[in-house]
């Protein structure tokens, strides 16, 4: 015997697509817009050090590397370059927060980020900083710091993330603000020594 909602089901399929209540039936639903793919970005060689990680499976990322740690063998923090829907940068702040609490336990607020415009245009270059813990509810892990740089260029947009160990953040984060200050466009003239992508 059929459950209810399995028959319904089959009834909609061997009758066609219902109408929307309060809809006529010539009006169409809605075509969202499409999405559209943020250019490549570029940057400076990377720092001496910073081993290039090859995407695994699905992952959204244009590029990862994997930071030195302090240690013989230790691993240190990720960069990771990802490419943004047309989200303003309250939105993207706000969205860095998710996840992440103060050794209280509270949530993150406005006030545990530090904000820095370090580049007004061509690309625009915002730094949000917090430390905390972050992770899954699964996998929590104390005492993280991400220094995530928004970049912006016209429509498109970029995000860049230091994340780690507090330490080890704090050890590689002068390096890389220097090298997201590099970041350009593909297509964008190369200024100063800029020789090639990432």
């Amino acid at each position: 015997m059929l459950r209810p909602v399995c028959a319904l089901a089959l009834v909609a399929l061997l009758l066609g697509p219902a109408v929307a209540p309060g809809r006529a039936d010539d009006e169409s639903p809605p075509e969202a817009a499409p999405r559209r793919q943020a250019r490549e970005v570029r940057f400076d060689p990377a720092p001496d050090g910073w081993r290039k990680v090859e995407p695994e499976g699905r992952r959204r990322f244009l590029l990862e590397f994997a930071l030195p740690g302090a240690g013989d063998g230790a691993e240190g923090p990720r960069v990771t370059v990802m490419a943004m829907s047309a989200r303003e940068f309250a939105d993207y702040r706000g969205r860095l927060k998710a996840g992440w609490s103060r050794a209280d336990g509270a949530p993150l607020s406005d006030a545990d980020q530090v904000v820095e415009i370090r580049r007004a245009a061509d690309p625009e270059v915002r730094i949000v900083e917090q430390q905390g813990t972050s992770g899954p509810r699964d996998a929590r892990r104390a005492g993280m710091k991400l220094v995530a740089a928004y970049v912006r260029q016209g429509d498109d947009r970029w995000s860049v993330w230091l994340l780690g160990t507090v330490d080890e953040v704090d050890r590689h984060r002068e390096a890389f603000l220097r090298w997201v200050e590099t970041a350009r466009p593909a297509g964008s003239p190369a200024q100063g020594d800029r020789t090639g992508p990432f």
